[in-house]
C-alpha cells in the first residue's frame, strides 16, 4: 500500500487525536464509581477510582501519557518520528492505563468485601485496551516510500556495441543537489503541490532545473531520495 506524504500525515493526526481523546475518557472514569461494596443488606458504600491512591496515579500517567501522542504531531517533523513517538504513546500509555483497573480488581477489591463492579470500572477496561490497539494500529501505518528509477534503456547505434546489463552497473550514477533561487518566471508553480511559489523558500533541482517550495522538496527528498522530476538521486537531504 503506497500513500502520499499529505495522507500518512493526516492519518498520523487523526490517530494522535483519537488517541488522546481515549486517554482523556480513561482519566474521566476515575470519577465514576468503580465498585459498590454493602457492608449489610441495607447499607451500600460506592468507590471511585479516584479514592485509590494508586488506581488515581495509574490512570492519570497512562491518560496523560496517550494524550501526549496528539502533541507529537507539533512536535516532530519527520512522519517516521511522528509515527514511532505516537505509537510509544498510546501503547505504553494503555499497559499503565490497564495496570490501574487490575490492581482494583485483584488487590484492593478482596480487601473491600462484598459488592459489584460498577461502570467506572469497565469504561477504565475497555480505554485501557483501546489504547493499546491505537498503538498497535499507529505502528503499522507506511511513513516511508522509496522510488526506485527505472533505468534507460541503451540505444543502439550502427558502429556503437550496445551495453549490457553489467556494463552499465559500472557506470557511476549521475546525482544532483537542491539549491535555493530566487530567479523563476512570474506565475510559476511547485512542481509537487503544483502552488504558486514565493521568493525567498524556492529551490531547484541542479540536474534539470525543476522548481519546488522548500518545505515540499525536503519532506519528498527525505521519503524517496531522488528528484520528483527526473529521478536523479539527490546527495543530501536537505537543501544546500
Amino acid at each position: 500500500m503506497y500513500w502520499s506524504i499529505e495522507e500518512a500525515e493526516s492519518r498520523l493526526f487523526r490517530m494522535g487525536s483519537l488517541t488522546a481523546i481515549i486517554g482523556a475518557i480513561h482519566i474521566f472514569s476515575l470519577i465514576l464509581n468503580w465498585y459498590v461494596y454493602t457492608s449489610d443488606s441495607i447499607q451500600s458504600i460506592a468507590i471511585q477510582g479516584y479514592m485509590i491512591n494508586e488506581v488515581l496515579f495509574l490512570s492519570v500517567f497512562g491518560g496523560v501519557l496517550a494524550g501526549l501522542a496528539a502533541l507529537s504531531t507539533f512536535l516532530t517533523k519527520k512522519l517516521s518520528q511522528m509515527k514511532n513517538v505516537e505509537a510509544f504513546c498510546a501503547f505504553v500509555g494503555g499497559i499503565i492505563a490497564l495496570i490501574s483497573p487490575i490492581y482494583m480488581i485483584f488487590i484492593k477489591i478482596p480487601k473491600l468485601g462484598t459488592g459489584y463492579y460498577d461502570v467506572g470500572l469497565f469504561i477504565s477496561i475497555i480505554s485501557a485496551i483501546s489504547l493499546l490497539i491505537s498503538g498497535i494500529i499507529i505502528s503499522f501505518i507506511p511513513t516511508r516510500f522509496e522510488v526506485i528509477p527505472t533505468p534507460t534503456p541503451g540505444i543502439t547505434l550502427p558502429g556503437i556495441p550496445s551495453q549490457t546489463p553489467q556494463a552499465l552497473t559500472q557506470i557511476p550514477r549521475q546525482t544532483t543537489v537542491m539549491i535555493p533561487t530566487d530567479d523563476f518566471p512570474i506565475g510559476a508553480v511547485c512542481t509537487i503541490c503544483l502552488q504558486p511559489l514565493e521568493v525567498g523558500s524556492t529551490a531547484k533541482c541542479k540536474a534539470c532545473g525543476a522548481l519546488f517550495h522548500q518545505g515540499c522538496i525536503d519532506a519528498w527528498v527525505e521519503l524517496n531520495r531522488v528528484c520528483p522530476n527526473c529521478n536523479t538521486p539527490v546527495e543530501s537531504y536537505s537543501i544546500e
